[in-house]
């Protein structure tokens, strides 16, 4: 796997935390794309057309069975 295969989604509402993560990950060779929170990452994962694993902590609103 390149460099440029690899994708991560960060997502955290604390912006010095998903600046940070981003910059890490990018300097990693890592492309990064971010959210601010859970409904505008679950609306990035939709438009992704790769596979993915998704780990979902501390959501309230969000039920696991409902990604899918």
């Amino acid at each position: 796997m390149n460099a440029k295969s690899r994708l991560a989604l960060v997502v955290d509402d604390e912006v010095s935390d998903l600046e940070a993560a981003e910059r890490a990950l990018a300097e990693d060779g890592y492309e990064v794309l971010t959210a601010s929170d859970g409904k505008t990452a679950l609306k990035i994962l939709h438009n992704l057309a790769r596979p993915l694993i998704l780990l979902v902590t501390d959501v309230p609103w969000l039920q696991l069975m409902d990604v899918r």
